[in-house]
This record gives structure tokens, C-alpha cells and sequence, in this order.
């Protein structure tokens, strides 16, 4: 009888340990600005899928202040040219060098564009297609992901892989070469040409638990 005490001591013990451990949890807070595309509602079920939840703000709306209150930032797919997103530039500028950002589709050329890369037009529109991708540098996006892996495309521009310069790093491409991922050399600045949120993605869900990951909690 003591035994069987002792054991259910042990139990109630463990079931408080872990009822306090979730309670103290701290939940990340991450933001993402809609560059007003669709895909955007898609990205953020996936992250509530996750049991992250996500605020979105309006391009035109979001503050500096709204965005330092976050722990890391999302830059949404969208339409137009990188150049058109000058918010975007004037708010990497304020950021902290340990914020953890990923930019989607136009994000992943905005943030490419502002470390100085360029921007090419694709001959062909690609639109929903999926293509495999090949890692070609080793970085935490890729933790739990196959060197070759699905994505799904959307986009009629490309970042010039011999463009990025010095502070970055070509992270993987397609099979004809055309630039897919990318990461800062010393911030948690990511971007991906493709779409993780999409279906034709298998992967998607992983490398957002992956950006979420490097965010430096105190």
C-alpha cells in the first residue's frame, strides 16, 4: 500500500511539475505584415496549427512601435516589385540585430534587395508549380528537413545568385539553379523564395517551428 501511495505521490507530483511548466510557458509573439496578399491567412493558420498565434498588421498601418513589441517579424508574399516596399527597408534599419526575421515570395526579395542583391525578371511566370529544392548550405532552417525537398512557387522575379555580396548566404535553389532561400551571415534575417505555407510544401510547417526557434529568449 505504501508503494501504490508513493506512486500516485509521484504522479500528482509530475502532472503539478508539468501543469506549472505550460502555465509559465512564455508563447512567442510574432507579427506579420500583409503586404495585402491572400496567402496571408494561410500563414498564419499554419503557425496556429502549431499553437502559435499570429498578429497581423496592414502594410500601410504597422508602426515601428508595434513591431519592437513582437519577438520576431514575418514580411508576407505580395504583389509588385521589392522596390515598391520602402517601409520594409526603413524598418529593418530600426530592428535590434538579434530580431529574428523570415521574409515569403516578395519578403525573401525585399530582404534580399536591402542587403544588396538584385532582382531579376524570370522569363515565365511561375505560378503554382512545384519544384524540388536542393540545400546547398548548412543553417537551422534545415533542422528535421531532407537535403532535397518540395516547394511550391509563385513568382516572376528571381534574386541573382551572384548578386547576394558578402553579408549573404545562398541557403538552397532549384534543380536549373534559380535561388530559393537565403540567410544573413550574422542576424536571424531569412528569406524564401518559395511558399512554406502551401500545400505543396510537405516541409513548410518544420522550417517555421525552425525561424521560430531563433528567437533569443532571456
Amino acid at each position: 500500500m505504501k508503494n501504490i501511495s508513493r506512486s500516485r505521490k509521484s504522479i500528482f507530483n509530475w502532472f503539478i511539475f508539468v501543469k506549472i511548466a505550460f502555465l509559465n510557458r512564455k508563447i512567442p509573439q510574432i507579427v506579420l505584415i500583409d503586404a495585402n496578399d491572400s496567402f496571408v491567412h494561410n500563414i498564419k493558420d499554419a503557425l496556429y496549427q502549431l499553437g502559435y498565434p499570429l498578429k497581423m498588421l496592414a502594410y500601410s498601418d504597422f508602426t515601428q512601435a508595434q513591431i519592437l513589441e513582437a519577438d520576431a517579424l514575418i514580411f508576407s508574399p505580395g504583389p509588385g516589385h521589392a522596390s515598391e516596399y520602402s517601409r520594409w527597408n526603413e524598418l529593418l534599419e530600426a530592428l535590434p540585430p538579434t530580431f529574428p526575421v523570415l521574409g515569403i515570395c516578395l519578403g525573401f526579395q525585399v530582404l534580399a534587395s536591402y542587403y544588396g542583391a538584385s532582382l531579376n525578371q524570370l522569363r515565365e511566370v511561375i505560378h503554382g508549380q512545384n519544384h524540388d529544392c536542393l540545400q546547398i548550405n548548412e543553417h537551422p532552417l534545415w533542422k528535421g528537413i531532407p537535403n532535397r525537398f518540395e516547394v511550391g512557387r509563385y513568382h516572376s522575379w528571381e534574386i541573382k545568385a551572384t548578386s547576394l555580396g558578402d553579408s549573404l548566404i545562398p541557403l538552397a535553389q532549384t534543380t536549373d539553379a534559380c535561388l530559393m532561400a537565403i540567410a544573413h551571415r550574422n542576424r536571424p534575417h531569412i528569406g524564401v523564395q518559395f511558399h512554406p505555407e502551401s500545400f505543396m510544401c510537405p516541409y513548410g510547417k518544420q522550417m517555421f517551428k525552425n525561424f521560430i526557434a531563433l528567437i533569443p529568449w532571456e
